[in-house]
């Protein structure tokens, strides 16, 4: 007689409502229903009633007049991500990262899930960074999430110089390199864009196991090379960087090296538009009118400050005052209302001509309209400076920047509106 193993009957002592779902679900407890789930067709088993509670989706499939049985196929969802959806369902709890977050929200959306949906495109948007966005992009294309596709867009040819040099732009279809390259308003320079386009099709020569030469780069790139606006490259950056490979053919290369010395006016199958969207320069808004040289609140400093906006603007970094000795600082930006928080921390600078030196963070945070950020700095040593007489309120191309005092909040410094630490911001309008 084969052994039964025992049923331990006091899990649920001293555990919470959803520590007691999660242990439902991870043991299977009492599931009445099983999904098969994947290409592999892997067998998942839940619960009725904890999908019906958050999935109008799955009421529907469970009690409607064409209710299904109890063994149930998803080939469209991989384990991996059916899991994440059915943790949420059950404990509200998610595990996000870049490779799976459009597959969680594709099925987010599926099934209804709206909580769901809400903490991928949270995730997204306070992860997109040069590296993962044409990765988002791609993925949002085939899973038609038209949404997240167009904030990729956006996002992209508004950091082109840094996405276009990205590895993660091998991963695109033509379509998308299509899109973004022949975009009026990708900020990056032509050989910039050139040299992307070369390195996509050494990307898609690999998938296809061809050897990297000039020959089937062309193949690939096909009409591709004529959204490269080489009537505004330089004559020497396209003598230089361009025609000493034969992706373009003699014929293309000539009729371009007699435009730039006005043999011709014409380029023909080329683009005949000129300009693009010059990548907008990092604001440095400095809220202080006196900078005070000599130690502020000598030793160990946490110094905070309150901020907020009118419209969306996109934080690159703060300014900070030198130092006195060598040492490491951490910055913290937080919302409280959603618990967002980013941690930066960096090497402090004690020598330069100025007093002020600029602290870049590894990427840009977005900070939303009419929402309270706070921003706090702690160090161990001494800053070099301080500054007084500090404005509350700035306007910058009819966006309102505030500033709130942050000192009710227990363990911060007496920095505040109009003295002391944190004198600037560098960021960029949306």
């Amino acid at each position: 007689m084969p052994t039964v193993p025992p049923v331990d009957y006091g899990w649920q002592s001293e555990k919470s409502i959803l520590e007691c779902h999660q242990h439902m679900l991870e043991e299977g407890i009492a599931a009445d229903v099983t999904f098969i789930v994947g290409k592999k067709k892997q067998e998942v088993r839940a619960h009725k009633y904890m999908l019906i509670c958050r999935s109008p989706v799955f009421q529907a499939m469970f009690c409607g007049p064409l209710a299904e049985d109890n063994n149930i196929v998803i080939p469209d969802i991989e384990p991996d991500v059916f899991f994440v959806l059915l943790r949420f369902m059950y404990y509200d709890k998610s595990s996000l990262n870049d490779l799976i977050v459009l597959s969680v929200l594709y099925a987010a959306n599926k099934y209804l899930v709206d909580g769901l949906v809400k903490v991928c495109k949270d995730y997204i948007e306070n992860n997109m960074d040069a590296d993962n966005a044409c990765l988002l992009l791609q993925g949002s294309v085939e899973l038609d999430i038209t949404e997240i596709r167009q904030a990729c867009i956006d996002y992209i040819v508004s950091n082109g110089q840094d996405c276009l040099k990205s590895k993660s732009f091998g991963v695109l279809s033509d379509v998308c390199v299509k899109e973004l390259v022949s975009s009026d308003d990708l900020a990056a320079d032509e050989l910039t864009i050139w040299e992307s386009l070369v390195r996509w099709s050494d990307s898609k020569c690999q998938e296809r196991q061809l050897c990297i030469n000039d020959t089937n780069r062309r193949n690939i790139l096909g009409d591709l090379v004529y959204s490269v606006r080489f009537r505004d490259m330089d004559p020497g950056v396209f003598a230089k960087n361009v025609s000493t490979s034969d992706i373009l053919s003699l014929e293309e290369k000539c009729l371009i090296f007699q435009f730039h010395h006005h043999v011709t006016d014409v380029l023909k199958h080329f683009s005949s538009k000129s300009g693009r969207r010059c990548e907008e320069e990092i604001s440095r808004l400095l809220r202080f009118e006196k900078h005070k040289c000599g130690i502020f609140n000598g030793g160990r400093s946490i110094d905070g400050i309150v901020i907020s906006v009118s419209k969306k603007i996109y934080l690159y970094g703060i300014v900070s005052y030198r130092f006195k000795q060598d040492c490491s600082i951490v910055v913290t930006l937080c919302d409280e209302v959603s618990n967002f928080q980013y941690f930066e921390e960096t090497h402090a600078v004690t020598h330069g001509v100025d007093i002020t030196y600029d602290v870049m963070f590894r990427k840009k945070i977005a900070l939303e309209q009419d929402k309270l950020y706070k921003l706090i700095v702690d160090n161990p040593g001494d800053y070099s400076a301080y500054g007084g007489d500090g404005k509350s309120e700035f306007t910058i191309k009819h966006n309102c920047i505030k500033f709130h005092d942050a000192r009710a909040r227990s363990g911060l410094s007496p920095t505040s509106i109009t003295w002391g630490q944190i004198p600037g911001l560098l960021f960029k309008q949306h």
